[in-house]
């Protein structure tokens, strides 16, 4: 007869129960750490308000272009290495090419940076050419529409006035519509024409606007809305010249 001494007694017997958790527990619990929660709460606004309105705001703009699927354009695109895949994706090639954005950039005048400048003052560079190997320049207003050039080292390169082509120590500089008072002043940078172009290229985004549309969609994000219509503008018509 088997022994009932191994038999699992009912005090041995794993015992589980279900614990129900009703809102009113959550309630507790956010009452609880309430001042945790709304320091919490408060940090998280700060740190959006702040960023809301320190962020430098970034403008897109966009355009379309129409394409007319021509024959003619068939020799064309062979010879540029373009004619393998569908003629829209060729299209968006030639319109993004290094060619194209270059002469954006002429006309544009994108290598040209002005940027430290005093609230007040307000101008129009038409010419500006540098043979320097740092080209950064401070222009600074002086007495009757003029100013002068120091170059990033402080040293004096040169005097002129508005509305007359200066040519200074390495420097070339064409500036109209000066106003200002006498100490305003601006910094002035010649960039990378090389590296200008690859960055307009990277940023520009085009593709075509629905499938099988032939309608190109062209945008262009900066954070000055006029040099972002510009460039959209400007690269339209060269593609289409």
């Amino acid at each position: 007869m088997p022994s009932s001494q191994n038999a699992p007694k009912p005090q041995d017997s794993p015992m589980w129960q279900e614990e129900e958790i009703h809102l009113s527990d959550y309630l507790q619990v956010l009452t609880r750490r309430k001042g945790l929660f709304l320091a919490s709460f408060a940090i998280v606004f700060l740190l959006v308000a702040l960023y809301t309105f320190m962020a430098t705001p970034i403008f897109e703009a966009s355009g379309t272009l129409h394409v007319r699927d021509e024959k003619g354009k068939v020799d064309l695109l062979g010879d540029l290495g373009l004619g393998q895949g569908s003629p829209i994706e060729s299209e968006i090639e030639i319109l993004r090419s290094r060619t194209n954005v270059e002469e954006v950039v002429r006309r544009l005048h994108l290598d040209w940076h002005i940027d430290k400048r005093s609230e007040d003052l307000s101008l129009r560079l038409l010419e500006f050419r540098s043979t320097a190997a740092e080209p950064v320049y401070r222009i600074e207003l002086t007495e009757d529409a003029g100013y002068v050039v120091k170059d990033a080292d402080g040293t004096r390169v040169g005097q002129g006035r508005a509305g007359e082509l200066l040519r200074g120590d390495g420097i070339e500089l064409l500036l109209t519509e000066l106003v200002g008072e006498p100490g305003d002043s601006f910094r002035l940078t010649l960039r990378s024409f090389n590296r200008t172009v690859a960055g307009l290229r990277e940023a520009i985004r085009a593709n075509e606007l629905g499938k099988k549309t032939n309608i190109i969609k062209l945008t262009y994000t900066h954070a000055d809305p006029v040099t972002a219509r510009d460039v959209v503008n400007t690269l339209a018509q060269v593609f289409l010249e």
